[in-house]
């Protein structure tokens, strides 16, 4: 599984990297709030969690900069809580995700007003799934058969200022999965679904 997403990666800076060499190229890295939960017909009564992302970019932008393309590298937590009974249960996934985000700019001197939309694919590299009595306060760790593998559809807008070498980036995004995780209480219909908040900085190359 790691090489499959080593392999995918490199193949992704690549393919941009080479398809953009006339554009302004920029080299960052980010980190951002994740507000997660699930989605689908079988996801009422499920609690939100925070989570983290951070990782790399690789940004690119045509010269007058109006269109651009981002490919990421992240780490990513999501996840939710659901309560039965006197059961509570908290599900974290952590995931290595690929977003590849497409970017159309109104650029207005030095800042560049953004609106971003794209694909993105995740690999679940580890679960955390804790289940608490709510009368005794115990806990236990459980394991469940989630699927490794979620592809879904990024949207969102913020802000790029470019200054000098150094371009300084914001955004707000909605992540839809499109992937059915499977394996959690039975229940069939649920996806990813979140709200991040991104800051980052780059430098360009």
């Amino acid at each position: 599984m790691i090489n499959k997403i080593i392999v995918f990666i490199v193949l992704v800076l690549f393919i941009f990297g080479t398809a953009h060499s006339q554009s302004k190229i920029h080299l960052g890295a980010k980190g951002g709030y994740i507000n997660s939960g699930f989605l689908g017909n079988e996801a009422d009564g499920m609690e939100k969690r925070a989570g983290v992302s951070f990782g790399l970019f690789f940004h690119t932008i045509s010269k007058k900069g109006f269109f651009g393309i981002q490919p990421e590298i992240l780490y990513a937590q999501k996840g939710a809580s659901l309560t039965q009974g006197n059961f509570k249960e908290d599900y974290l996934f952590h995931y290595m995700e690929t977003p590849i985000m497409f970017k159309i700019s109104i650029p207005i001197k030095v800042v560049h007003i953004k609106a971003l939309i794209g694909p993105y694919a995740g690999f679940k590299i580890q679960e955390d799934i804790l289940q608490t009595n709510l009368l005794t306060g115990e806990e236990k760790k459980l394991t469940d058969d989630t699927s490794g593998f979620d592809f879904g559809l990024t949207g969102g807008g913020g802000l790029d200022f470019l200054l000098g070498p150094i371009m300084l980036t914001g955004d707000v995004r909605y992540n839809m999965g499109f992937k059915e995780l499977d394996g959690i209480n039975n229940l069939n219909d649920i996806k990813n679904a979140n709200f991040s908040v991104n800051i980052g900085i780059g430098i360009k190359i």
